[in-house]
């Protein structure tokens, strides 16, 4: 996957526009975050928008060659972070021009879980209903000054389901092994986005955290997504 996301990198809008984003891990994760780049989202969304995608996910254990993110019995599961940054050419992804665009905002989350995530593990019923926000603005974070954060409530499919047949996804995740009563059953998540519009690489950043754990969501940030670098290229 490493070769892979080198790869990726060097097309992706961070490259293109003169800047990183350096996303750590720790060890209840993937030792080190992936980049990918969506060729789609732009036409999806009605933005035009390039997108790239920096995420990482549930550790991968040894003794079962999975991920916790299938685990039912891990807080984990179904669980990711990492960043997205994103270029338009007029204006910036996600902001009107007196303040934050959410619809546009949530379209990222959207696209990314349900046709990135769970469509791509045979998911066929994809459900995905924002059914509450919570926003703050003008704060620092990052290095950084002028964020807006939005905690937001997800009703949307669990990743958990029993494994009938290979997926391309299964390369990176494993196979799920520890069987469940519904697949992809509907369940409440939770979601914490970072938004802030930069002039100086004409892109919107987003760091985000998915989980139906607000536990994993809180330990996340604190040790992890703060400390997400965001700098020029040498």
């Amino acid at each position: 996957m490493s070769v892979y996301s080198a790869m990726e990198s060097k097309e992706s809008v961070m490259h293109e526009n003169n800047f990183m984003i350096q996303v750590p891990s720790s060890s209840e994760w993937y030792p080190f975050a992936i980049t990918f780049n969506p060729v789609n989202f732009g036409k999806w969304s009605y933005t035009g928008a390039d997108m790239s995608i920096i995420y990482n996910f549930a550790r991968f254990r040894l003794s079962t060659l999975s991920s916790d993110i299938f685990n039912p019995q891990s807080d984990m599961n179904s669980s990711f972070y990492g960043a997205y940054a994103l270029h338009q050419d007029d204006g910036y992804f996600g902001y009107y021009e007196d303040g934050i665009n959410i619809d546009d905002i949530i379209l990222t989350f959207e696209y990314d879980y349900k046709f990135l995530v769970l469509q791509d593990l045979g998911c066929e019923d994809l459900v995905f209903r924002p059914v509450d926000f919570q926003i703050a603005e003008n704060l620092e974070y990052a290095g950084y000054k002028g964020w807006t954060k939005i905690d937001a409530v997800i009703e949307t499919n669990s990743m958990l389901h029993n494994y009938s047949e290979n997926h391309m996804s299964y390369m990176q995740y494993g196979k799920p092994k520890t069987a469940v009563e519904d697949n992809f059953a509907v369940t409440k998540m939770y979601g914490r986005l970072y938004i802030k519009a930069f002039e100086e690489y004409n892109s919107t950043i987003i760091i985000y955290v998915m989980s139906p754990s607000t536990e994993v969501i809180e330990t996340c940030d604190d040790e992890i997504l703060r400390n997400i670098e965001i700098q020029d290229i040498n």
